[in-house]
């Protein structure tokens, strides 16, 4: 099942990063790319480091996380059942 097709700058696995989760999903390229991958406690301890750097990830992953959650809300949604009948 292919939940989104991702471009070049989109992030993945930052849910499982901001509350320590597992993961919820895997992740397949459909073609050749580059990837950047990194650990949790490597990623922490650099924003620990960098204030200026740590406010611009934090500020891109909300604006991604916003972007996805309206995306989301946009799609079309099954009628949900509601247990009555036609008389």
């Amino acid at each position: 099942v292919v939940l989104a097709s991702l471009t070049e700058g989109d992030v993945v696995g930052e849910l499982a990063f901001l509350d320590d989760s597992p993961r919820t999903a895997d992740v397949r390229a459909a073609t050749e790319c580059q990837v950047l991958r990194w650990i949790g406690q490597d990623l922490r301890r650099l924003l620990n480091r960098e204030p200026t750097l740590s406010a611009a990830f934090y500020a891109a992953l909300a604006k991604s996380a916003a972007q996805r959650l309206r995306l989301s809300q946009a799609q079309p949604r099954a009628p949900k059942e509601t247990g009555a009948t036609d008389a």
